[in-house]
């Protein structure tokens, strides 16, 4: 589910007409995508975003330019390869996670940019808001900070008695 929203927000990004896609060679959107990860850690899940982006017509070396960067483990590396792939002037930037998004955000307020999971995107000034982003940047959240606090009151509600919840966790995980 996750795998498919990306590929689709950022064919929808591609889709979407911009006067910004002069600068792609002739009829050619371009996408730069950045992770802090390594090639190894990564490549599949690099694999099947293209696999989605060719069911969805966007074909590589045909109609589509990728630009791929990692920074190998390294967050030192997240600006600098950040500002590499911005030079490219892509029509839509994926990043790894919001740390690269974070980087790209800072960099630039006219491409957008796509993360695939954040931890508090709001939090992190990426989007004013979750209803409403109002930047150039959007992608998926995992709510962790926000709904923790929830999921503990509906665990407390339907079990009154339960006072160790990460007690509880760890054996059942180990049982």
């Amino acid at each position: 589910m996750r795998r498919r929203f990306i590929v689709v927000a950022a064919a929808s990004m591609l889709a979407a007409p911009q006067v910004s896609f002069a600068q792609a060679a002739a009829g050619k959107r371009r996408i730069a995508i950045l992770t802090a990860s390594t090639v190894a850690a990564t490549e599949h899940l690099w694999a099947i975003f293209r696999s989605g982006l060719r069911d969805l017509g966007w074909i590589e070396g045909d109609n589509l330019i990728i630009d791929m960067r990692y920074a190998e483990g390294d967050p030192a590396r997240v600006a600098t390869l950040t500002a590499e792939l911005l030079a490219l002037k892509p029509d839509v930037m994926v990043s790894g996670t919001d740390r690269e998004a974070r980087a790209a955000a800072a960099a630039t307020r006219s491409i957008p940019i796509v993360f695939p999971v954040g931890a508090d995107p709001v939090g992190f000034g990426l989007v004013k808001s979750l209803a409403r982003p109002g930047t150039n940047v959007t992608g998926l959240s995992v709510l962790s900070g926000e709904l923790n606090p929830k999921r503990l009151s509906f665990m407390k509600e339907a079990l009154p008695h339960l006072s160790n919840v990460w007690g509880c966790w760890v054996k059942r995980v180990s049982s």
